[in-house]
């Protein structure tokens, strides 16, 4: 775990003479959101500082975490093991804790996880685990025994999965083969494979949630967006 942190601190830029100050400025945030218990998530997002010609943005700061951690996921969804790489327009970071029940995880390293939209909007705020949210370290691996935590779990070990391609979409299967995996198959796996289905089925609703997907990867949080496309899934879930 450690020797991951440390080659993360090394390309925490794109562009290498950033790098260090990137380290330090996301340092910055973290110590606020951990002394403080405050979602510095929007404040790196908003992050600009201009460094001569070349700003250190959130954006950036954000694209060199996305692409390390695409690159220990092997290019794949944490969640649901879809190849990140066809994705052409959103890989959201996940909050493994939600950022609103836990904001002082908000930037925490090993509560960073990258998957497809639909993982990501499907598992919303969704709490895992029985943790006190006022609880101040980061839970260690060997806590996370009763769901599935993304960066501290194999995946293989836990669950075993298969993609048949058909003329209309694809048919996803998942099975748990631990306490961990059939957590996340009953909690998130099965809902994102039952709505695929049925997207696939009516391409005009799955095309017009695939441009919102695509508006919601460029902007800041929005809670009445939020809002709206947790009320779709609640209705996709109730057709389901």
């Amino acid at each position: 775990m450690r020797q991951q942190f440390k080659s993360y601190r090394l390309r925490a830029h794109l562009t290498q003479k950033h790098v260090e100050r990137t380290v330090e400025t996301i340092q910055g945030l973290w110590r606020q959101s951990r002394k403080n218990r405050l979602d510095m998530w929007d404040s790196l997002s908003k992050l600009n500082q201009n460094m001569k010609k070349e700003p250190i943005t959130g954006t950036e700061i954000k694209k060199a975490f996305r692409d390390f951690i695409c690159t220990q996921q092997e290019e794949r969804c944490c969640y649901c093991r879809q190849w990140l790489f066809r994705v052409a327009h959103a890989k959201p970071i996940d909050h493994i804790f939600p950022k609103k029940h836990y904001p002082h995880y908000s930037l925490h390293f090993w509560n960073l996880a990258v998957c497809c939209a639909d993982c990501n909007r499907l598992k919303g705020e969704t709490v895992w685990g029985d943790f006190c949210k006022k609880r101040f370290g980061y839970p260690q691996p060997n806590e996370c025994e009763e769901f599935y935590h993304p960066r501290f779990h194999k995946y293989d070990q836990h669950i075993r999965f298969v993609h048949i391609g058909t003329n209309h979409g694809v048919i996803s299967v998942y099975k748990g083969i631990t306490p961990q995996g059939r957590f996340l198959c009953t909690k998130l796996l099965h809902k994102v494979a039952a709505e695929r289905m049925l997207l696939s089925s009516t391409p005009l609703l799955g095309s017009a949630i695939e441009q919102i997907e695509e508006y919601r990867a460029t902007v800041a949080s929005r809670p009445k967006l939020e809002a709206f496309l947790q009320a779709l899934d609640n209705a996709v879930l109730d057709v389901i």
